[in-house]
């Protein structure tokens, strides 16, 4: 792997299915904990990867997206089991933002959003949890999209926090998310929007320079812009707070029996959350399962 085509080792042979469809002459890529047939997913860690068997077929949405015409280029990086917002394993090599080289491509699926920046796919599909798809695209100048929960099949999509995880992609222009967005959800109806509504309270602590950015994409969309000033800052940090709670309860507990059984070695953040969950009280998780 290298940070101009962030693909793993274990990619896998180039796929298609067919020549015509609704996305025709695209490329896309998957993220290391979306199954093709014949690999396995490393979840970006070397020692899981190591234990893995390789899929004995795609998952159905790469099987869905092969028969309307895209072209399968290569499976890519995540952080370390695909609970990281930064973009950094240091397993594996450094992946650069094309979009800004000195800042964080962002996570966890750092690779996938890499490979659409760097125009080595035109889509990539990952898993997005707290903003592993919407988070990476942002800071890489792209569209990121999080399709609703158990909106569409996650059977060969893997994460540690299966229930609140949905599958989410990536691409350089809103016509291919909506593209993508009808070959998997064929049977969803069909919604007019009519405008996007800003919640200011999340972006107070926005540094300006991520704030001009996001104005200028609002400025760019064809939608009416509403702000609003509904949500105070204290209700959204105490929504956050609880989210964290309960995604690290199913979450990172379903890998600590693995990770007390086998004593891989980690990245500095997943040892540090690890270490915040060991001092995680019982009352904690339930005021935020409470709360939810």
């Amino acid at each position: 792997m290298d940070n101009l085509m962030p693909c793993v080792t274990h990619s896998g042979e180039q796929q298609q299915s067919a020549f015509y469809g609704a996305l025709e002459n695209k490329k896309f890529v998957v993220s290391d904990c979306i199954n093709i047939k014949d690999t396995p997913n490393g979840l970006g860690n070397p020692t899981w990867l190591s234990q893995q068997k390789k899929a004995k077929e795609n998952a159905p949405v790469v099987d869905l997206i092969l028969q309307k015409g895209a072209l399968f280029v290569g499976k890519t990086q995540v952080d370390e089991f695909g609970v990281g917002l930064h973009g950094n394993n240091p397993h594996y090599d450094p992946i650069l933002n094309p979009n800004s080289p000195n800042r964080s491509i962002g996570g966890a699926s750092c690779g996938a959003v890499a490979a659409v920046a760097n125009g080595f796919a035109d889509f990539g599909l990952g898993t997005d949890l707290n903003g592993g798809i919407r988070i990476p695209a942002l800071y890489a100048g792209l569209y990121g999209f999080k399709a609703s929960v158990n909106a569409i099949n996650m059977d060969g999509v893997f994460s540690i926090a299966q229930e609140e995880t949905a599958l989410g992609w990536v691409a350089r222009n809103l016509l291919d998310i909506r593209k993508v967005a009808t070959v998997l959800t064929p049977m969803s109806p069909l919604v007019t929007v009519e405008r996007i509504v800003v919640l200011d309270s999340l972006f107070s602590d926005v540094p300006e320079e991520a704030k001009n950015k996001l104005e200028k994409l609002l400025s760019s969309s064809p939608y009416d812009v509403v702000r609003s000033k509904a949500i105070s800052k204290i209700i959204t940090n105490k929504a956050a707070e609880s989210f964290k709670v309960i995604s690290t309860v199913r979450g990172l507990r379903n890998i600590e029996p693995w990770i007390e059984s086998n004593h891989p070695v980690l990245s500095n953040e997943i040892k540090m959350q690890m270490k915040w969950l060991s001092t995680l009280k019982y009352k904690d998780e339930r005021i935020a399962v409470r709360e939810e």
